[in-house]
């Protein structure tokens, strides 16, 4: 977790494939995302075989977040990527 960016970044295995697991993972998740905390997460094979772009996705999200200007968020919304680590669409205006 990095306090200054509000970033937890999570590394699931296998295990996290489980659907037991996913239900608490999701859950884990959203409680601490209405804290306004963002998450990325990777599968532990995208680390040991492409670390680079685990890196590259990394540095994409501070680059978002250090040049885009703070919106408040509703009442279940957050500050996630989605799955697939791609960036919420920037508000107009």
């Amino acid at each position: 977790f990095c306090y200054n960016l509000m970033l937890a970044i999570e590394v699931d295995g296998d295990y996290h494939e489980f659907d037991e697991v996913k239900t608490k993972d999701k859950y884990r998740q959203e409680q601490i995302e209405a804290l306004g905390i963002s998450f990325l997460r990777f599968k532990d094979d995208t680390i040991k075989y492409d670390l680079q772009s685990t890196l590259i996705d990394i540095e994409n999200y501070i680059d978002y977040y250090e040049n885009t200007p703070l919106i408040p968020l509703k009442e279940g919304n957050n500050s996630s990527f989605n799955k697939n680590n791609q960036f919420p669409p920037k508000k107009e205006g």
